[in-house]
């Protein structure tokens, strides 16, 4: 049974399945996202317009303000043909099968939105406005 182990640095695994091998964790943001701002590229073979997309954020505590982020288009489904064509799909990609109704996207973009939705969570309990800047760069220079 081979063992991964984090070692800061990846490792090459050798055909002794005895011996663990090191791993790296690397940000999705220069890694995965950067790849799905490119044009056509090897990596993604769909892409899906996600247009604008609407968050509250929180201002000096109880004040929120409402902002419209322009998404676009973005890649949606990584190339392959394993199961179906371009099945398997990067997180701002994903969706449950319940959520087709759903904006897709909408558990990347806006979880506290989803999260309120899919338990059912009352407005004046649970806030959706974010106490800080959005977490995605939506351009890869930043």
């Amino acid at each position: 049974m081979r063992i991964f182990t984090f070692t800061g640095h990846a490792g090459e695994p050798g055909r002794d399945q005895s011996k663990p091998v090191g791993y790296d964790l690397v940000p999705i943001a220069t890694t995965l996202w950067a790849e799905a701002l490119r044009g056509i590229n090897p990596t993604y073979a769909e892409t899906e317009d996600y247009r604008t997309l609407r968050l509250d954020f929180a201002e000096g505590g109880t004040t929120s303000r409402e902002a419209t982020i322009e998404i676009g288009r973005i890649r949606s489904a990584f190339r392959g043909k394993v199961g179906g064509e371009n099945l398997s799909r990067p997180l701002w990609a994903w969706f449950d099968g319940k959520d087709r109704d759903q904006p897709l996207g909408q558990w990347f973009f806006d979880p506290a939105r989803s999260i309120r939705r899919n338990f059912q969570l009352d407005a004046a309990t649970f806030s959706t406005a974010y106490v800080s800047g959005w977490p995605v760069a939506l351009d890869s220079d930043n």
